[in-house]
């Protein structure tokens, strides 16, 4: 059978250690064939099965069950210590070697104007096909607000 693979050159006859995601094939874990191909479906990017504030895409991409209603925080914020300077940062599980989507962290002092900020810290691979990812400021803490925000696109 062939999959993605996340090792260059795929792993021929054996099976991998890690793998690749994709919105396509991740959509078989909830919903059946027919489900899927039925008119009207609600298994489209942009739809959202569950009720809840998140479409079928977020959920993929933060790892959520499309099928439960969850309203819970998708990220939190934390402080990271780097040779003894604080720097803001946030902290969110995203959907682990997602070949269909780009990450951005973006940072905000006033929540009009946002830029990309991400200085990346860490990751934790969690299972099931997601890592937690903690990233942080470019700029050190100095007591004035800092806001963020995880932007996932196809």
């Amino acid at each position: 059978m062939w999959a993605l693979s996340a090792e260059p050159g795929g792993t021929p006859g054996a099976a991998d250690a890690d793998f690749a995601n994709g919105y396509e094939g991740w959509r078989f874990n909830y919903w059946t064939l027919n489900e899927v191909s039925a008119v009207g479906a609600l298994v489209n990017v942009a739809d959202n099965a569950d009720g809840d504030p998140m479409t079928n895409f977020a959920e993929y991409c933060f790892g959520r069950n499309p099928r439960m209603s969850d309203a819970s925080a998708l990220s939190q914020t934390t402080v990271v210590n780097v040779s003894g300077t604080s720097y803001p940062a946030v902290t969110f599980t995203r959907r682990h070697l997602a070949v269909d989507v780009t990450w951005s962290v973006q940072e905000s002092g006033n929540l009009a104007a946002w830029a990309p900020t991400c200085v990346l810290t860490g990751t934790q691979i969690r299972g099931n096909g997601l890592e937690l990812v903690t990233c942080r400021s470019a700029t050190a803490a100095d007591g004035a607000p800092r806001f963020f925000r995880v932007v996932a696109t196809k």
